[in-house]
């Protein structure tokens, strides 16, 4: 029995220590856009592409701890495109924010229609950018 309190402390650490690696990211300005400049920041930011372009999706986080996995999964409709992942390369605070960039190079065969980037962050849920290809 004198087991239990030194297990139940090493328990209550761990959960303390996991609980610290949990996303403190804040989600910024998110956008898609045709072009992102040196930061990452989409330049400027649009909904409307023609078939053949580049679509990037521009994440802006303002706080994140290193190695933190942003999702992003390209559709159209039901149907996955394709889905890609980054890892924030560093700690991330207010001051200096990072831009997870994400690319979907179309073809010019695509049909025109609504698509959308689903954008996935640990503990802050999926958000969607939605745009149209003429």
């Amino acid at each position: 029995m004198k087991r239990f309190p030194f297990l139940s402390a090493c328990l209550l650490l761990a959960l303390g220590l996991t609980a610290c690696q949990g996303s403190d990211a804040l989600l910024g300005v998110m956008h898609t856009a045709s072009a992102v400049d040196a930061r990452g920041a989409a330049a400027p930011a649009a909904t409307a592409f023609e078939a053949g372009d580049a679509v990037y999706a521009s994440v802006e986080l303002t706080q994140a701890y290193q190695d933190l996995r942003v999702t992003a999964t390209w559709k159209r409709g039901d149907t996955v495109l394709r889905t890609d992942e980054l890892y924030a390369p560093r700690a991330v605070d207010r001051t200096d924010p990072w831009y997870a960039v994400f690319k979907l190079d179309t073809a010019a065969d695509w049909p025109a229609g609504s698509y959308r980037c689903e954008v996935f962050v640990p503990d802050q849920g999926t958000q969607v950018l939605e745009f149209t290809l003429r």
